[in-house]
């Protein structure tokens, strides 16, 4: 699988749900540069949906060639989650908002990047009056989280000990709504863009980090 190199999209990946006109406009944005081709050349996307309580989710693991990843062993690779911002999806975060840059340092450092997609291009975050459709709708993303760090250490090898987050934006968010929740995956560390705990009256989750982190 790792000898090909995959060509790839940064078309909206919407086969799963169903969009309003004004929502799939949201979802537009130009065609981002080309990756590098180091990045082309250094790995692979690998795209898999994922079932999370009767909702399919897709998410893109970036995977360096063996070559990058041989100071690795099995069951010890870390795995990077990068969580875009409002109406954006995993490929688009990964080719225009972040340039690339995540799969460039991961030939480098030697682990995988996951790239996931938001509900209809947004994450329930944990804000009452949030309108995006994953908070109306009380979408289940700390289920998909803990499933992606699952099932790539069962089909690559990753450490759950070895898992970081990074978010922009309403990404960002999630991941503090991941470092208060109880029932949220334990990470070894998270980076925000652009994100902060909204205001208490505002904030449906806990006020203090959980015991387990």
């Amino acid at each position: 699988m790792l000898s090909q190199i995959q060509p790839v999209s940064t078309a909206p990946v919407l086969e799963h749900i169903k969009l309003s006109t004004s929502t799939l406009s949201l979802l537009a944005r130009p065609d981002p540069l080309e990756a590098p081709l180091f990045v082309r050349q250094g790995g692979v996307i690998v795209s898999v949906c994922l079932r999370i309580c009767n909702v399919y989710r897709d998410v893109h693991f970036y995977i360096p060639r063996p070559e990058y990843m041989s100071r690795r062993r099995r069951g010890e690779i870390p795995l990077l989650i990068a969580c875009h911002g409002c109406t954006e999806h995993g490929l688009l975060f990964r080719a225009s908002s972040t340039s690339y840059a995540y799969d460039e340092l991961a030939c480098k450092e030697g682990f995988i990047v996951a790239y996931p997609d938001g509900y209809k291009g947004n994450w329930n975050d944990g804000r009452i009056k949030a309108i995006f459709p994953a908070t109306v709708e009380n979408v289940d993303d700390v289920s998909f989280i803990s499933h992606i760090i699952d099932y790539a250490q069962l089909n690559f090898g990753t450490s759950p000990d070895r898992t970081l987050m990074a978010g922009f934006a309403n990404g960002g968010q999630l991941l503090l709504r991941l470092l208060y929740e109880e029932n949220a995956p334990q990470l070894a560390g998270i980076g925000l863009h652009c994100a902060g705990l909204p205001e208490p009256s505002n904030n449906r989750i806990r006020t203090q980090p959980s015991p387990k982190r």
